[in-house]
């Protein structure tokens, strides 16, 4: 079996083409100039940009420090606690229900020939329950429509009508949208 080497040396001595010995060199020096431009910029920041920083933490720390001797235990005390109070504050009215939205809307969907005796709202489980008497059948209808259509009332069931003297009884059960009461 021959030597792949000699063959090699063979083809190349052939073919004539040879690496000219300038490129080697030019690459190493271009790859040694990279790699002290990396080192001195390592360096500048070990010896120049971190200690830039460390002194600006403490000229930090020490107004922390003064600013700690104008303000006596007993009232950072109490801004602890003024803090925790608005956190706690901001807390319940991000997840407080807005009942007044409620009211404007059974206000604003309410045909005049309808109203209401009773009005029972349970908000844990985000349903209504309305009990009213409307003129007619058909204004009723009306009504369950108009708060089908609203973006507050997820679902509306009719429950129970009965005609009287006053006109059309009813009962309706309603659904409302959890996310549209905040």
């Amino acid at each position: 079996m021959p030597d792949t080497r000699n063959v090699l040396e063979e083809q190349l001595r052939k073919s004539g083409n040879r690496i000219p010995a300038e490129l080697p060199w030019q690459l190493l020096l271009f790859s040694f100039a990279i790699l002290a431009l990396a080192v001195a910029s390592y360096l500048g920041m070990i010896f120049g940009y971190q200690p830039y920083l460390e002194s600006r933490i403490e000229g930090a720390n020490a107004q922390i420090k003064e600013s700690e001797k104008t303000i006596d235990g007993e009232q950072q005390k109490n801004l602890t606690n003024i803090y925790s109070q608005l956190s706690n504050i901001k807390a319940l009215l991000d997840s407080h229900i807005i009942t007044s939205t409620l009211f404007d809307e059974l206000e604003k969907n309410t045909y005049p020939q309808v109203y209401y005796n009773n009005l029972n709202l349970s908000l844990s489980e985000k349903k209504l329950e309305l009990r009213g008497v409307s003129q007619d059948y058909i204004t009723l209808v009306k009504q369950l429509d108009a708060f089908k259509s609203s973006g507050l009332f997820s679902d509306v069931i009719l429950d129970n009508t009965k005609l009287n003297s006053e006109g059309i009884s009813f009962s309706i059960r309603i659904t409302l949208s959890p996310d549209k009461l905040k």
